[in-house]
C-alpha cells in the first residue's frame, strides 16, 4: 500500500508541477510543444516509477487488505430499548384506535399507563391482556387507582 501511495503523491506532484510550468509559460506558438513536452515527461516518470516497483509484493498488500475486524459490540441493552419504544407505540396506537386516551410513560423496567377517563379502565384491561405480551405494566387512572 505504502508503494501505490508513493506513486500516487510522484503523479500529483509531477502534474502540479507541469500545471505550474503551463501558467507561467506565455502563450505564443510552442505552448503546443510544451504541453506535449510535458505530457511525455509525466508518462515517462510514470513508467520509470512502475518498472521499479515489485508489483508481486503490491499484490499481496492489496490481498491481504481486509478492514479492521471490529468487535461486535453489546448491543442488547439497546435492543431492549427499541423493543421497548416499538411496543409502547403500538399500544399507543392501539388504544388511539379504540379511543381511550391515555399518557405512557417509562419508570424503570415497568410501563405505567395513565388513563384520562376512568370509564376507560376495563376496555384499557382487557387491551392490555391482549396484546402487551410479556411487556411489564401498571395501570392507572388519573385519579392513581
Amino acid at each position: 500500500m505504502q508503494t501505490l501511495r508513493h506513486m500516487a503523491l510522484g503523479i500529483c506532484l509531477l502534474c502540479a508541477a507541469a500545471g505550474m510550468i503551463r501558467i507561467f509559460w506565455p502563450d505564443n506558438q510552442f505552448k503546443p510543444v510544451i504541453n506535449t513536452v510535458l505530457l511525455l515527461y509525466i508518462l515517462t516518470s510514470v513508467l520509470q516509477a512502475g518498472t521499479g516497483t515489485d508489483w508481486g509484493a503490491v499484490a499481496d498488500g492489496i490481498s491481504d487488505f481486509s478492514s479492521p475486524q471490529v468487535s461486535p459490540a453489546d448491543i442488547t441493552a439497546y435492543q431492549e430499548q427499541l423493543g421497548r419504544d416499538v411496543s409502547v407505540q403500538a399500544l399507543k396506537d392501539l388504544f388511539l384506535q379504540k379511543g381511550i386516551g391515555a399518557g405512557f410513560e417509562w419508570e424503570n423496567d415497568t410501563l405505567h399507563i395513565k388513563l384520562r377517563e376512568e370509564t376507560d379502565l376495563s376496555a384499557a384491561q382487557e387491551l392490555l391482556k391482549e396484546n402487551s405480551g410479556a411487556l411489564a405494566y401498571v395501570l392507572e387512572t388519573e385519579g392513581g387507582r
